[in-house]
C-alpha cells in the first residue's frame, strides 16, 4: 500500500461528520513528504492541541495515539496520558514559560511561525489555526482547550512521530470522576444563583411591603449585618446585633404563616386564650401543606424561619416569646416541623455562643432554650409510620439529641427539673463521651460561671 493510501486510510478512520467530538485532518505539504495530521507536526516535531470538547460537561479529555512512520508505514500506539502530561510539564519548565503566558497562549489558536523540519533549539513553535479552523467555526467558537494540555510542542530527536488527540469515549474511571465533579460544581453554582435571586426578590418585597406599628417596632429591634457595609456602619450594626447572625433569619420573609406568627403570636399584648387560638391557627396552616403532593414542608419552614427571626431580635422579652411559640408549635405541628427544626440547629448554636448574654433576662433565655432542647429530646419522637406518612422523612431526633448532649458537655445551665427524665447513668455517659464524637461541639462555659 502506498504512503498516500496509508494516510487516506488513517484519515478515514478519524475524520468525523461535524459533531462536537470531531477531529479534522488536513494535508500538509512539506519538502520531504505528504502527511496527514491532527496537529501541526513535521518529522520529530509536533505541536499538541485539542479541538474537541464534551459541551455537556465543559471539560476536555483525550486519548493519545502516537502515529509513527517507519519506512513509509504508519503504526498507531496508545500513549499513557499521565506520563505524557508529566513530560509536557517538564517541557514547560525547560523553556521557562510562566503560567500567565501559558494561559494566554492556550486561550485560542494562533498562527505558527515558519520553522524547519529539523529545529535546532529555542522555543518550540506555537499552534496554528489551520487544523481546527473549520471545526472551530462550525461550533461557533464553543470549543475550548483543556487547561491540562500545554500549548507547546515537544521535540524528540530520536524518532519521527506526531501525536493525535481524540475524545475519550466512556471507560476510564478518572474521567468519570472528573465529569461527576464538574456536574456537581455546575449544579451547586446554579443553586447558589437561584438562592441569590430568591433572596433579592424577598428583600425587594420586604422593602416595599406596608408595615404596621408593631412591625415597625420589630424592625427597630431587628438585627442586620452585611459584609459589604462600611466599617463604621458594620461596627454600629455589630453593637446592635449581639448574635451577628445574618443568615436565613436576618430578614423577615413575608407569608401568611410568617405574618401571623410575628404580628400576632409574638405580640406581647396577645395573651391567654387569644394566644392559644393564634397557635392553633398556625398549626392548622402548617398542616394544610402536609396534604399537598409537593412542598409538604413549606409551611413548617416558614414557621421556623419566622420564629428564628423573632429569636434573633434584641428585646429579650420578644426573644422569650419567640422561644415559647416555637415550643408550642413543636408540640402540635408534627414531625415535618421537627425536621425543619433539625435543619436549622446551627442558628441556635450561633445564638448561644456569639450573642453577649449579659443581662439577667438574656441569661434566662439561654437557660430556657437549653430546657427546651432537654424536653424536645423526650417528646419529639415520631414513629416510623408517621415519618413514612409525612413523605418518608428522616428521623430528626438523633440530631436534636446530639445538640442537647453538646449543651450538657459544655456545661450550660438547665432549668430546674428539666433533666429529671435522664438517669444519672445517662448523664454520666454523656459527660464521658468525646467532644468530637458528635456533630455539635460547643465551647465550654464552665470557666465563665
Amino acid at each position: 500500500m502506498s504512503q498516500n493510501s496509508q494516510l487516506e486510510h488513517l484519515q478515514s478512520r478519524f475524520v468525523g461528520t461535524g459533531h462536537a467530538d470531531t477531529i479534522k485532518f488536513e494535508w500538509l505539504q512539506t519538502q520531504h513528504r505528504d502527511t496527514a495530521a491532527a496537529c501541526v507536526g513535521h518529522g520529530s516535531l509536533a505541536a499538541y492541541f485539542a479541538v474537541a470538547e464534551n459541551e455537556s460537561i465543559g471539560r476536555v479529555r483525550f486519548n493519545l495515539i502516537e502515529i509513527r512512520q517507519t519506512d513509509s508505514v504508519f503504526t498507531m500506539t496508545r500513549i499513557d496520558i499521565d506520563q505524557l502530561l508529566s513530560d509536557l510539564d517538564a517541557t514547560l519548565s525547560e523553556v521557562s514559560m510562566d503560567r500567565a503566558d501559558a494561559g494566554y497562549r492556550d486561550s485560542g489558536f494562533e498562527d505558527a511561525p515558519e520553522f524547519s523540519t529539523h529545529p535546532s533549539g529555542g522555543l518550540l513553535p506555537q499552534r496554528t489555526r489551520s487544523l481546527a479552523g473549520s471545526v472551530h467555526a462550525r461550533n461557533n467558537s464553543s470549543l475550548s482547550i483543556s487547561p491540562r494540555l500545554p500549548p507547546l510542542a515537544r521535540s524528540n530527536s530520536h524518532s519521527e512521530s506526531f501525536v493525535l488527540y481524540s475524545t475519550l469515549k466512556g471507560g476510564a474511571d478518572n474521567v468519570k470522576i472528573l465529569a461527576a465533579r464538574d456536574q456537581v460544581r455546575i449544579r451547586m453554582e446554579k443553586e447558589r444563583q437561584e438562592y441569590m435571586a430568591n433572596l433579592a426578590t424577598f428583600q425587594h418585597l420586604q422593602s416595599n411591603s406596608p408595615t404596621d406599628s408593631f412591625e415597625s417596632g420589630l424592625r427597630r429591634n431587628a438585627s442586620f449585618s452585611s459584609s459589604s457595609s462600611s466599617s463604621t456602619h458594620a461596627s454600629r450594626i455589630a453593637a446592635k446585633n449581639p448574635t451577628g447572625w445574618s443568615g436565613r433569619s436576618s430578614q423577615r420573609i413575608p407569608s401568611k404563616i410568617s405574618d401571623l406568627l410575628i404580628d400576632k403570636a409574638c405580640n406581647l399584648d396577645v395573651q391567654g386564650s387569644h394566644l392559644q387560638q393564634v397557635i392553633w391557627s398556625l398549626v392548622g396552616m402548617i398542616k394544610d401543606f402536609y396534604s399537598t403532593p409537593t412542598n409538604k414542608g413549606q409551611g413548617a419552614n416558614q414557621a421556623i424561619m419566622a420564629a428564628m427571626y423573632v429569636i434573633n431580635l434584641e428585646d429579650p422579652n420578644l426573644v422569650k416569646r419567640g422561644l415559647e411559640v416555637l415550643d408550642m408549635l413543636c408540640k402540635f405541628a408534627g414531625p415535618v416541623l421537627w425536621v425543619n427544626l433539625a435543619l436549622n440547629l446551627d442558628f441556635f448554636q450561633h445564638f448561644l455562643e456569639t450573642r453577649k448574654h449579659t443581662t439577667a433576662d438574656e441569661k434566662k433565655n439561654v437557660t430556657l432554650l437549653c430546657g427546651l432542647f432537654a424536653g424536645w429530646v423526650t417528646t419529639l419522637q415520631a414513629s416510623a409510620e408517621d415519618l413514612a406518612a409525612a413523605g418518608n422523612l428522616k428521623d430528626p431526633l438523633p440530631k436534636i439529641r446530639d445538640f442537647f448532649e453538646g449543651l450538657v458537655r459544655a456545661g450550660y445551665d438547665f432549668p430546674d427539673g428539666s433533666l429529671d427524665n435522664f438517669s444519672d447513668e445517662e448523664m454520666a455517659a454523656i459527660h464521658s463521651w468525646s467532644v468530637i464524637r458528635r456533630g455539635f461541639t460547643f465551647a465550654s462555659v464552665r470557666k465563665h460561671k
